[in-house]
């Protein structure tokens, strides 16, 4: 009861603090950005080719054809290179914008400027012998490189009926793929809740430093424990209500939010842990404030590998951030791993009571002093 009764007068005097005003605000602030700033799914982009043609017009007209323009009608572009404007006909397909332009060296010019991909396809008069020149940028792989080496080594057509040809089977057909909306929603929870949560907790026990309110329990019957533990309810709670406010209005109903519950207290409880054993080594913030934002922006490297896939190192899955990341994914995507979820909560509860035993050792040390 005596621990019930210190969370309940905790809570009420975080509801009344500066700092829960600013998880409150930057949990709404987090929530308008998803609904009103972040697309169900962002159009990428098309990319960009610059080609020269010389040669016979049925050549040309040919090479037109295989560009496979969406509408088949011709659309003619401006283009500004090194303050000039250079005319080109533009062609458009499902993936790429392709500029025909009449100069060799407005392709060679404009493809290094803009760091995209150019060509200049040659057709001899007479024999109708084609070749191609492909100007690069330099950062391409030695794979790219030796495949446009040997790309036109096959007739063309041959090379498109065996791609036609090729067996494609769906390794399982009812994978669940996220919108762009909800595949950013992992890495702003993870900041949201767990960060955040190492941060504020830190912030709550150096103010309390500063009042003078824990070495006041040197002189009260209360144990210092339950102090500390109060203070990692209030942070984890607070951590669930703002992550229900971003989690509710987005996703509405489609996920666990019992499992969400379970994942947000354990992982809440190892993060907030975490910044109470910090604090106990420092006096105030501004003692911490290097290791605070530093173990901060560690922790921030897995949120980098989670969006961009092609970066993954084996070192960065050593980091908690990389599980809490990948189990809030499992929790929004339909029919994910709940078991790897529940093992990750298993984990950020046993080391998180390991951390608090060990912050508590701490305090009680600290005050004996």
């Amino acid at each position: 009861m005596k621990l019930l009764s210190s969370f309940v007068k905790e809570l009420k005097l975080a509801s009344q603090s500066f700092y829960f005003f600013i998880e409150i605000m930057f949990a709404i602030i987090i929530l308008i950005v998803v609904l009103f700033a972040i697309p169900e799914d962002f159009k990428e982009k098309k990319d960009e080719e610059y080609l020269y043609f010389e040669g016979p017009k049925p050549a040309e007209e040919y090479f037109i054809e295989q560009l496979e323009d969406l509408d088949g009608v011709v659309e003619y572009a401006e283009i500004k290179n090194e303050g000039e404007i250079v005319k080109a006909k533009l062609y458009e397909d499902d993936e790429k914008l392709f500029y025909w332009l009449d100069n060799k060296e407005d392709v060679i010019s404009i493809a290094d400027n803009k760091g995209k991909f150019g060509a200049a396809i040659f057709v001899d008069e007479t024999t109708y012998e084609t070749s191609y020149e492909y100007y690069t940028q330099g950062y391409e792989t030695e794979r790219f490189k030796n495949l446009l080496l040997v790309f036109h080594v096959e007739d063309s057509e041959v090379m498109r009926e065996n791609f036609d040809n090729q067996d494609v089977r769906m390794i399982s057909a009812d994978i669940d793929v996220l919108s762009d909306r909800e595949n950013v929603m992992p890495s702003l929870l993870t900041f949201n809740g767990s960060l955040m949560g190492l941060f504020i907790l830190a912030s709550y026990i150096f103010l309390d430093k500063k009042e003078g309110v824990i070495k006041a329990y040197a002189v009260t019957p209360s144990p210092v424990w339950q102090y500390l533990l109060s203070k990692v309810m209030v942070v984890t709670v607070t951590a669930i209500i703002t992550t229900f406010i971003i989690v509710i209005p987005v996703l509405g109903a489609s996920i666990n939010y019992g499992l969400l519950l379970i994942f947000l207290a354990t992982t809440g409880l190892f993060f907030s842990a975490l910044g109470l054993y910090i604090a106990g080594f420092y006096e105030d913030f501004a003692q911490s404030f290097g290791v605070i934002y530093t173990l901060m922006i560690v922790f921030g490297l897995p949120i980098i590998a989670y969006h961009i896939p092609s970066w993954d190192p084996l070192w960065v899955k050593f980091f908690p951030t990389y599980h809490v990341v990948y189990g809030f994914k499992e929790i929004i995507v339909q029919g994910g791993d709940a078991g790897y979820v529940l093992w990750v909560s298993l984990g950020a509860f046993v080391a998180g009571t390991i951390l608090f035993l060990l912050s508590n050792m701490r305090y009680k040390r600290t005050l004996s002093v």
